[in-house]
C-alpha cells in the first residue's frame, strides 16, 4: 500500500511540473510569434539581420514545439499513476513508449518505431506496470542489438489475448539462436516477473524475430 502511495505521489508531482513546463513553453511561442510579426512590419529593412533573426526564430519554434510534445507525453505519463488498475488503449500505449524511450534508442544507435495502427484495442490492467513491462522488452533488446538495429512495436487481438508484439531486424542478432541468446539475458527473468504481475506471459517467436508478450482482457 505505502508502494502505491509513493507511485501515486511521484505521478502527481511530475504531473504538475509538466504543466508548468507547458506554460513556459507556451509563453515562448507567444513571444515568438510577436517577434515574427514585428519582422514583417520591417520586412525591406536591412534584409541580413531580419533574415538571421528568421531563422533563429524558426530554430526556436522546432525545439519549443519538442519541447511541447516531450511534456505532454511526459504529463500523460505521470498521470497513469491516478489509478491502480484502468482502462489502457495498447496501441496508444506502445505509441507512448517508443516516444519516451527515444533518447534510449538514440545512445543504442538503435531505430525505435511504432507500426502505424488505427483500431483502438482496450484492456483493463495496471498502466504502470503494463508500461514497464513493455520498455523491459524494448530495454532488453537495446542491450543485444548492435548499431543500426532496427525494433518495431505493434499490438493485436489474438484468440481471446491481447499481444504486443516487439521485433527485430532480421540478423540483428547474429548467428546465435535468438530464442536462446534473448532468454538468457540478464533482463529475461525481470520481465517475466513483470508479465506474471499482469497476469500475463511472454515468449519469443523465432520465426518472425519477435518477443512477444500477452495480456489478458481484464486483470481482475
Amino acid at each position: 500500500m505505502q508502494e502505491l502511495k509513493e507511485v501515486a505521489f511521484f505521478g502527481k508531482v511530475t504531473a504538475g511540473v509538466t504543466h508548468e513546463i507547458r506554460n513556459v513553453l507556451a509563453i515562448i511561442k507567444e513571444s515568438c510569434g510577436l517577434m515574427e510579426d514585428i519582422l514583417c512590419l520591417v520586412r525591406n529593412e536591412r534584409p541580413e539581420p531580419r533574415e538571421r533573426l528568421e531563422s533563429a526564430l524558426s530554430r526556436i519554434q522546432a525545439q519549443v514545439d519538442r519541447g511541447v510534445a516531450i511534456a505532454t507525453h511526459l504529463n500523460k505519463f505521470a498521470h497513469s499513476t491516478d489509478q491502480s488498475v484502468a482502462e489502457v488503449d495498447l496501441v496508444e500505449m506502445i505509441e507512448q513508449v517508443v516516444f519516451l524511450a527515444q533518447r534510449f534508442a538514440r545512445l543504442n544507435e538503435v531505430k525505435l518505431e511504432a507500426k502505424p495502427q488505427k483500431s483502438p484495442l482496450t484492456i483493463f490492467t495496471a498502466p504502470v506496470r503494463l508500461q514497464m513491462a513493455v520498455f523491459l522488452s524494448v530495454e532488453l533488446l537495446f542491450n543485444l542489438l548492435p548499431s543500426g538495429g532496427e525494433i518495431a512495436l505493434s499490438a493485436s487481438k489474438v484468440d481471446q489475448m491481447y499481444e504486443v508484439g516487439v521485433q527485430w531486424k532480421a540478423q540483428s542478432l547474429g548467428v546465435q539462436d535468438p530464442q536462446e541468446v534473448i532468454m538468457s539475458s540478464e533482463n529475461w527473468g525481470e520481465l517475466q516477473n513483470a508479465m506474471n504481475s499482469l497476469r500475463g506471459k511472454a515468449g519469443v517467436e523465432k520465426s518472425s524475430n519477435k518477443i512477444l508478450l500477452y495480456f489478458p482482457k481484464s486483470i481482475s
